[in-house]
C-alpha cells in the first residue's frame, strides 16, 4: 500500500506535499508500539502550508503535554471534521484491502523491524 493511493479519497484526487517524519519523531509517536512489531504506521499530518507550520510550532512550544494541552485551546472544528473524515477514510480503506500493508523497500523500520516481510517499491500504486 503506497501513501500515494490515499489520493483517491480525497476530493481534490490528491494529496498536498508533506515530509516524511524523521526516525526519532516516529519513535515518540503513539503508534511506535506497532512499528516495533513489524506493522506498518500512517500519520496523517495536517501540513505546514497556510500558516500550519507556525501554528504547530507554537503549540508545541507553548502547550503540548503540559497543563494548558486542554480544550481551551482555539480548534477549527470544521477542519478537524474533515480530517477526521480522512483518517477514517485512509483505515476504512487499509481494512477492506485485499493486501496487508508494506513498509517500502529500504525503509529503516522496515528493514529493522520486518526484515522477512515483502516489501512495496516506490512509485507503484497499489490496485
Amino acid at each position: 500500500m503506497e501513501y500515494h493511493h490515499f489520493s483517491r479519497l480525497l476530493p481534490s484526487g490528491g494529496l498536498p506535499p508533506f515530509e516524511l517524519l524523521d526516525q526519532f519523531k516516529l519513535s515518540v509517536r503513539n503508534h511506535y508500539s506497532f512499528v516495533k512489531e513489524g506493522v506498518p504506521a500512517v500519520s496523517l499530518e495536517t501540513g505546514w502550508a497556510n500558516g500550519g507550520q507556525a501554528a504547530v510550532k507554537a503549540f508545541l512550544d507553548a502547550h503540548y503535554h503540559d497543563v494548558s494541552d486542554d480544550m481551551s485551546q482555539k480548534i477549527d472544528w470544521n477542519v478537524a471534521a474533515k480530517f477526521a473524515k480522512l483518517n477514517y477514510l485512509i483505515a476504512k480503506d487499509l481494512a477492506d484491502g485485499s493486501d496487508a500493508p508494506r513498509w517500502y523497500a529500504g525503509d529503516f523500520f522496515g528493514d529493522k523491524f520486518a526484515a522477512g516481510q515483502p516489501k512495496a517499491s516506490k512509485g507503484h500504486a497499489a490496485p
